[in-house]
């Protein structure tokens, strides 16, 4: 096994695990980050490896909406082992939006994007630009529990985050009756009803797949409970075509 050290992973993601196959697949993609040479983009880790995407956290350089320059994370993921799912899912991120919604970002500049090349070939896309959710997933969240002894939520907390998975069932099924960025309060959403359902599913839906936003002191529902976002979303089911679909 090689090293990791050039590519760095992140504390959740065993060295052990990372083959030389995917690891000649970070270099590649750190290459391009270093030969760009452009100061407003940062390598930060491998973030997570699916069994068939990974997930990259970068640094960029933005100008927030007062107008001052910051450092923020965003993830980028690409398909791996030939596996072209990516394009599902990024097709559905461009329909289905709300704030339950893993957000996907237009990065422009980034070094991915740069006419540069390795022995005459472009970055071996393809790859999308993901918000960064700090917090890790669902499942971390009860692993850790578990860790420090903690067996039960409240019943506030637990009603709290089944809101964010009805809102998330809402956003999927009427995407086009939700703002992707505003919050809403579920019991006066009319304009819903009038409206055809979508009959998005989910292909996966589990703890893995949830992530662990921030709190918002501003939001009634968010106070005490952050934001959970879904993750993941695939593609679209057609007919005869659920096994295995949540």
């Amino acid at each position: 096994m090689a090293t990791t050290e050039f590519v760095m992973v992140a504390p959740t993601v065993d060295p052990t695990t990372v083959s030389d196959q995917l690891l000649n697949h970070l270099r590649t993609m750190r290459w391009y980050f270093e030969k760009a040479g452009d100061e407003r983009f940062r390598w930060i880790c491998l973030e997570k490896q699916g069994n068939s995407s990974i997930c990259i956290r970068i640094q960029a350089l933005v100008t927030s909406t007062d107008g001052l320059k910051k450092w923020k994370y965003f993830i980028i993921k690409t398909p791996f082992w030939g596996y072209e799912g990516l394009f599902d899912d990024e097709k559905q991120l461009k329909i289905i939006k709300g704030p339950h919604i893993i957000r996907q970002i237009d990065l422009p500049g980034n070094p991915l994007d740069q006419n540069l090349t390795i022995e005459d070939t472009h970055f071996p896309g393809p790859y999308t630009v993901l918000e960064y959710v700090e917090n890790g997933s669902l499942s971390d969240l009860i692993h850790k529990a578990k860790e420090v002894g903690i067996s039960h939520l409240p019943n506030r907390l637990l009603w709290l985050i089944f809101r964010c998975l009805i809102a998330m069932c809402i956003e999927m099924e009427y995407p086009e009756a939700i703002d992707s960025d505003e919050a809403y309060d579920l019991r006066r959403i009319y304009n819903i009803w009038d409206r055809d359902p979508s009959h998005y599913h989910h292909p996966d839906l589990r703890p893995s797949h949830i992530l662990v936003g921030e709190c918002d002191p501003d939001s009634a529902d968010h106070k005490v409970c952050p934001v959970l976002k879904l993750i993941s979303l695939g593609r679209k089911p057609h007919d005869g075509d659920l096994y295995g679909w949540t």
